[in-house]
């Protein structure tokens, strides 16, 4: 059984992910525990993203001094989603903080697929959050139409003209600016949690720039990745030296413990969004700018 396991001051204060890497259709479990005499309140801890479920089953300990939460983390599509670190406040107004752990979520194996296919056919992600109890009591019924349905699909496609289906490819900058929108809409800064929202952003602006240069370098430290992007000679002087001077200054927030302000935070956020808006392709800045000359002669 994978698992993480975090350990704080104060006696025996710990987090415990289980499972940190899964697919998409299992869950993981959470467990936040104090057994410290010192410290005796609970860990305190929030999910972050809407994109995953979370049901808590407290456990109170037997002991006045201690207490055990549970987590249920249930994610309805793939990714990296970031656990925030727990928080343990004493009555004298200390903090006792844990780490941050990494929840991979990935897609599943052809062989899973399979194993899925067997007990219930394939459940979509999207479907899966709010219509899965209703989706097995249908499964029996829904068999019966298979078959059915496959020849209706194929007749429809070799003797039947009908309009084609464009699915919409959402392209790399145009997914950049909506991971920054929905950061921004998380207002990390204002409650003090400038780790998670220095981890995202940098997130944001590496899968940005693997996306739209197609560098494939998901594990490379932030030195080795800013060489690999002048080996590649895809950004300018000055946008180099932006690069690395901005994944500098997240990475003495999120490994040396240095504190930003306000500013530096939202200086770093607006960083990313003209860097991205810089380096879309020449097409789509022309677009853009035909679309700003476009509103300004429709104002006059």
């Amino acid at each position: 059984m994978d698992i993480c396991v975090c350990a704080v001051g104060a006696g025996n204060i710990s987090v415990e992910l289980y499972h940190p890497q899964i697919p998409w259709f299992r869950s993981s479990e959470y467990v936040l525990r104090n057994d410290s005499a010192e410290v005796k309140n609970c860990p305190e801890w929030k999910n972050l993203y809407a994109d995953m479920e979370t049901i808590e089953r407290p456990i109170m300990g037997v002991k006045e001094e201690g207490c055990i939460k549970k987590f249920l983390l249930d994610p309805i599509k793939a990714g990296k989603y970031l656990i925030p670190p727990a928080v343990v406040k004493e009555e004298e107004g200390k903090e006792w903080k844990t780490s941050s752990f990494i929840l991979d979520v990935r897609d599943p194996t052809e062989k899973e697929k399979e194993e899925i296919q067997n007990i219930a056919g394939i459940i979509e992600p999207e479907v899966r959050r709010s219509y899965t109890n209703f989706i097995i009591a249908s499964i029996v019924v829904a068999a019966v139409f298979v078959s059915i349905v496959g020849l209706f699909y194929l007749l429809k496609k070799y003797f039947v003209k009908g309009k084609t289906i464009v699915e919409k490819v959402e392209l790399p900058w145009e997914k950049a600016f909506r991971r920054l929108r929905e950061l921004k809409s998380k207002d990390l800064p204002s409650q003090g949690l400038y780790e998670p929202y220095y981890v995202q952003l940098t997130w944001i602006l590496r899968y940005y720039i693997e996306d739209r240069f197609d560098i494939h370098a998901p594990e490379q430290t932030t030195q080795e990745f800013v060489d690999t992007t002048m080996k590649k000679k895809i950004l300018t002087d000055e946008q180099q030296k932006l690069l690395y001077s901005f994944l500098s200054h997240c990475d003495k927030v999120k490994f040396a413990q240095f504190v930003p302000t306000i500013e530096q935070m939202d200086a770093g956020y607006n960083l990313v969004c003209n860097f991205v808006e810089e380096t879309q392709s020449k097409e789509q800045i022309q677009k853009n700018r035909e679309e700003v000359k476009q509103q300004e002669y429709s104002v006059q």
